[in-house]
């Protein structure tokens, strides 16, 4: 018997893709009948990388995000060199520092040098 997974893609708490994702489910049960097996599959029971925000990146509290903490600390730069599977991941994370490091320039304000 063919064995067919519906995802339901959606990470974040308060999610709909369980609803929708079960009346696919239903909907192709009552259409294939017992030409196939239909099984829920839900992303996030399996902790991928990645999709674990609690909201979407633009609406996230900044308090948490690591530009903020980046902008501040960090002084030593250090050259690394990603596995091709980790490019993608990589990526996204610059990208996102990137955009937050943006946003949140304007709340920036260097403090004067005391000269003494």
């Amino acid at each position: 018997m063919t064995s067919i997974g519906v995802i339901i893609g959606s990470t974040r708490p308060g999610r709909n893709g369980g609803n929708a994702a079960r009346c696919v489910r239903d909907l192709a049960v009552e259409y294939a009948g017992e030409a196939a097996e239909f099984e829920l599959v839900d992303l996030a029971g399996y902790q991928l990388p990645l999709l674990d925000e609690p909201t979407h990146l633009r609406m996230a509290d900044i308090r948490s995000q690591p530009a903020l903490t980046l902008r501040e600390d960090f002084v030593n730069f250090t050259e690394f060199r990603p596995q091709p599977a980790q490019a993608a991941a990589l990526h996204g994370l610059i990208d996102e520092l990137l955009a937050w490091s943006r946003a949140l320039a304007p709340l920036h304000t260097p403090v004067p040098a005391t000269v003494s």
